[in-house]
């Protein structure tokens, strides 16, 4: 049996975006999608043509990254 995050993968190699999108969100509402998992899954897959949309749509879905800003000191009189 194919865990969802390979199947995922399998299926990021033939869909258009947003087919890939709604896949991605079923198994996210139906809470089987695990986002550690399916990097991982991403990470020992080198070379398949589904990393590249798939790493797409995870980013989007996490959002921006946070910023890092470091703070300056406040000049003090």
């Amino acid at each position: 049996m194919t865990s969802v995050h390979h199947t995922l993968l399998d299926y990021a190699e033939t869909a258009r975006p947003h087919e890939l999108r709604w896949a991605f969100e079923a198994y996210d509402r139906l809470e089987l999608l695990d986002m550690r998992k399916l990097d991982d899954v991403i990470a020992r897959s080198p070379g398949r043509r589904g990393i590249k949309p798939l790493r797409a749509l995870t980013a989007d879905y996490r959002g921006p990254a946070p910023e890092t800003r470091s703070r300056k000191p406040v000049a003090r009189c």
